[in-house]
């Protein structure tokens, strides 16, 4: 379960990273061929809340024979970081909040590869129980 949930939380969260950055990229782009959507603020916010879902409830699931906690702390900082970051450029606070939106994920893309290279030692029945 656990390398499942680091695999789809590497997903999300690089799935948010590309979609921020690429945003960057095609912005005129997107309109001119239809997918202007993923210009909306929605799209965004689902991007952010399906990352740091899959952060947090990471962070709750141990590692079995791990005692190293330092991917639980990167889960969450990077949660707080996203999510901060999303909250600031929605508001317009300062320009550079989608930095620390990208920082954030990044962090969280990290986090899960780390805990699923830790993780790919488990043993399924053992990392059903943990």
């Amino acid at each position: 379960m656990n390398l499942i949930l680091d695999r789809a939380g590497t997903f999300a969260s690089g799935l948010c990273i590309a979609h921020c950055v690429g945003m960057l990229l095609v912005t005129v782009l997107l309109p001119t061929v239809g997918l202007g959507v993923l210009q909306h603020p929605s799209v965004e916010w689902v991007f952010v809340f399906i990352a740091v879902a899959i952060a947090l409830f990471a962070a709750t699931r141990p590692i079995r024979g791990s005692g190293w906690t330092g991917p639980r702390v990167a889960l969450l900082a990077g949660a707080a970081l996203l999510s901060f970051g999303r909250v600031v450029e929605a508001f317009h606070l300062f320009p550079g909040a989608m930095a620390l939106s990208v920082s954030g994920g990044s962090l969280l893309v990290i986090a899960h590869i780390v805990r699923a290279r830790r993780c790919a030692t488990c043993t399924p029945a053992a990392d059903a129980m943990a």
